[in-house]
């Protein structure tokens, strides 16, 4: 049934996005910066203990909410299910961009790729050389082609 609500929330996602969405992602990123502000002291054990004081109130939350619907019905566990992960998955807003992105280097139009870029993204692209461009096909650095985090390419960006 998960995976049923995965395919579920997606299809729902590409067909519409209604706005209480960012509401709540708004809503969460406030509240997460409030408890940062409040626990966080710059040391790792105050670092995870706003993280953890972040994420397990809304997860008990919504896990109870998930057996209490589970209890009366399993049909309602499972929209329960495809709420939550509507609510917070959110891939429509990059799957568009990615899109584009992926069109402009398809057509090896470097300009309308860092257009793309900035305006998915926002800030200023043009000082992205082509060469330190990821490939969108194949997922790695167009330079040394090992993709990986350490590639200098990569931390230009």
């Amino acid at each position: 049934m998960n995976f049923l609500a995965i395919l579920i929330a997606l299809g729902v996602e590409q067909w519409r996005t209604f706005a209480w969405r960012d509401t709540i992602a708004r809503t969460f990123v406030r509240y997460a910066r409030d408890l940062e502000r409040k626990l966080n002291g710059g040391r790792p054990e105050q670092a995870l203990l706003a993280t953890v004081a972040a994420l397990v109130p809304p997860v008990l939350v919504v896990l109870a909410v998930y057996y209490a619907a589970r209890g009366v019905h399993p049909l309602l566990g499972l929209a329960w299910n495809v709420l939550v992960l509507y609510s917070v998955m959110g891939f429509r807003r990059f799957s568009h961009a990615a899109s584009a992105i992926v069109e402009a280097f398809g057509g090896n139009d470097v300009v309308a790729a860092r257009r793309a870029l900035a305006s998915w993204r926002g800030g200023y692209t043009a000082e992205l050389r082509s060469s330190a461009a990821w490939s969108m096909r194949t997922g790695r650095c167009s330079r040394c082609c090992s993709g990986l985090p350490c590639c200098p390419d990569l931390r230009a960006r």
